[in-house]
């Protein structure tokens, strides 16, 4: 458990999506997986300290369980200002619309950023991957493609998700 944000953390993840990946491949169902970096938070850090820093995590940690999951789904601060939510039996369809509950459940938190060039609050950028576990195939590059979608959306101006093509 992270002690700050109190979400599962990296090692909770890693032991969840090893035993989800066995389920949705035995059943040949899909698997998403969503990451989630915090737009410009070292100049969140800069300009208002590591305790507000601090805070920051924890509202945007509340802002997330806000969302409405189900049993099954983790959501997890993967470390630093990065999250991650695994969402088992989840078509590429569903974790989109999840991805853009996301944008919008942090545009309503409206939590102030007050050096982000993006926008005047705390934003996300999202990536999001989904696939059906085949036989032989590795875990890890559902993880590999959502972090690639992630990086597309820093690049194409944040506060934004992107899907894995």
């Amino acid at each position: 458990m992270d002690e700050l944000t109190q979400l599962g953390n990296r090692r909770k993840f890693e032991e969840f999506y090893e035993y989800q990946w066995e389920l949705c491949l035995r059943n040949r169902h899909y698997i998403s997986f969503i990451i989630m970096d915090i737009d410009h938070f070292k100049l969140y850090n800069d300009s208002l300290g590591h305790p507000e820093g601090d805070k920051c995590l924890e509202r945007v940690s509340q802002t997330l369980k806000g969302l409405t999951l189900r049993a099954t789904d983790l959501l997890v601060r993967l470390g630093g200002e990065e999250f991650g939510l695994l969402l088992p039996e989840t078509a590429p369809d569903e974790a989109e619309a999840i991805a853009g509950k996301i944008i919008d459940a942090m545009e309503e938190a409206a939590i102030p950023h007050p050096s982000s060039p993006t926008k005047p609050y705390v934003t996300l950028s999202v990536g999001a991957a989904s696939g059906i576990p085949k036989k032989y195939e590795s875990k890890d590059q559902i993880y590999k493609d959502a972090d690639a979608a992630l990086y597309k959306a820093k690049r194409n101006g944040r506060n934004m998700y992107k899907l894995s093509k």
